[in-house]
């Protein structure tokens, strides 16, 4: 669905189509809480990744978003104010920001799921408390979908708190961008440039090679802290401050990369406290659990690099086609 949902979010508006994605993806997750079998299960993970595939690039998009150019420039620059759309050195930080929310999302995540068993075995469920975790967490995506419906606009020209003037200096202000126009038609030259660029194949390498140990690290972290020594509900409640690492680490990286730029080299030394973290979970003692858990949470910071690519992607990719692309395959090794 990566390249499938490329071209839905090029043809429908953009805040639309990812809120509509948002609240499917919400009522598909919802469901999962009457899964019955394996086959039931298989069923609702395919949903959940149809209308997930919309969501890194079309924030992608949002982020590096360059829809019109103007012939006459605006003069007056000092009214083109922060809470306008950005030029490519603000991009990096402003990714760092969205991509941080995984983390925010390991910390609630983590804790809901930490009440809700920690509730079963005090008190009597009417369901398994795993049915309720995602009856409750579809729910709440649910309510993000329609959050993001009526607050994210489809572009600078339809944003509701911005006047008819500065939609106008929304769109001057992101120019020296030179992304090229935003539009609704398939531009075939593009789709050939983007798999003939030696840049979009590095961008697959570095995904793949991050992406390997992404599944295991964040998908299976409980598992992991299990077997470190603690129990099933602990590991729920220990798994939480991974998430504030890796907000921290992000930010950090986003305001590092918008001052210095330099991006990739931030990303690579995410990427070596992240190598550190893994060298602590192979190399200390099966006893040493405090120390192979702190060393988890030193993996955490490898997420640099991933947004360093997608960043890069979005700053330095023209053309709608082009980075719909690149930002369907840096998702796709995931």
């Amino acid at each position: 669905m990566e390249f499938g949902t490329g071209r839905l979010l090029q043809k429908f508006p953009l805040g639309k189509y990812i809120a509509v994605c948002t609240i499917l993806w919400g009522i598909v997750n919802a469901c999962f809480a009457a899964v019955q079998n394996y086959s039931g299960a298989i069923v609702v993970r395919f949903f959940l990744g149809v209308f997930e595939a919309s969501i890194s690039p079309g924030f992608a998009l949002v982020t590096a978003q360059v829809r019109l150019h103007f012939k006459t420039p605006i003069i007056d620059h000092s009214r083109l104010t922060e809470k306008q759309w950005y030029t490519k050195a603000e991009q990096s930080a402003r990714i760092g920001i969205w991509v941080s929310f995984n983390g925010f999302s390991q910390i609630f995540g983590g804790l809901i799921a930490y009440a809700f068993a920690h509730g079963s075995t005090t008190s009597k469920f009417s369901m398994a408390p795993w049915r309720a975790i995602f009856l409750f967490l579809g729910l709440l995506t649910i309510v993000a979908g329609g959050l993001i419906f009526v607050f994210l606009p489809d572009n600078q020209l339809n944003a509701r708190w911005l006047s008819k003037e500065e939609r106008i200096l929304a769109i001057e202000r992101v120019r020296v961008n030179q992304q090229g126009i935003g539009n609704k038609k398939f531009k075939m030259h593009q789709f050939r440039e983007a798999f003939a660029d030696p840049f979009t194949w590095m961008v697959v390498f570095l995904t793949v090679a991050l992406s390997i140990p992404n599944g295991g690290l964040t998908n299976f972290f409980s598992r992991l802290i299990v077997n470190f020594g603690f129990t099933a509900q602990q590991s729920l409640l220990y798994g939480t401050p991974a998430g504030a690492v890796e907000i921290v680490a992000l930010i950090v990286w986003g305001l590092l990369s918008q001052r210095f730029g330099h991006r990739l080299l931030f990303g690579a030394a995410g990427l070596v406290v992240g190598l550190i973290g893994a060298i602590l979970l192979v190399a200390l003692p099966l006893e040493n659990r405090l120390g192979r858990l702190f060393g988890y949470y030193m993996t955490q910071a490898f997420a640099c690099s991933l947004i360093a690519v997608l960043s890069l992607v979005a700053s330095n990719t023209a053309g709608y086609v082009s980075i719909l692309l690149l930002s369907s395959l840096s998702n796709f090794p995931g």
